[in-house]
């Protein structure tokens, strides 16, 4: 590895459009963390419409589709993590680029919503928590995933390497 010789924080958009090439191929222990407690908690998605919300390169719309679900649907907000996810052919024509806050997503379409790790980027934390209600049918399922606030308090940060430089992503908490 190249060693840093800068440090930058980003807006979330920025950041990920640098980011996109290289998320998945980088080990990340943090989702793999991730993955192991939260595979366990998934309902029965057979016949169930999905969303993957802050999809980045479709990492859980792929799993999801694995366990039955009939539709599956990724959004994000990033035209480069999305241009990645349609590198996998099984989520190709899944994706679509929108915000989690204005879902192009008609009402109550959605049986199973899943948000990993990206509700901190979000200025507008009710707006979407009303969005995500208006585009789920009760009754629904929902798992939301981040970084507990007290992560933040002990210096736990969102960072990747691009370049020579260690990146930041902004986020709130």
């Amino acid at each position: 590895m190249r060693p840093v010789t800068q440090n930058r924080i980003l807006p979330a958009r920025e950041a990920h459009a640098l980011w996109a090439e290289s998320y998945d191929r980088n080990p990340n222990p943090l989702l793999a963390l991730e993955e192991r407690i939260v595979e366990p908690l998934l309902p029965s998605l057979e016949q169930k419409v999905i969303l993957d919300l802050a999809c980045g390169t479709g990492r859980w719309l792929r799993q999801l589709l694995r366990h039955g679900a009939s539709v599956g649907i990724g959004l994000d907000f990033s035209p480069e993590m999305l241009f990645e996810a349609r590198r996998k052919s099984s989520i190709q024509g899944n994706l679509i680029q929108g915000d989690c806050t204005a879902m192009p997503i008609r009402a109550g379409a959605i049986d199973f919503a899943i948000c990993s790790f990206a509700t901190s980027y979000f200025a507008d934390l009710p707006g979407f928590a009303r969005e995500l209600s208006r585009v789920t049918r009760r009754p629904a399922s929902l798992l939301v995933a981040d970084f507990h606030p007290s992560a933040h308090l002990r210096g736990w940060k969102r960072a990747f390497h691009h370049d020579q430089t260690m990146v930041e992503v902004r986020s709130f908490q």
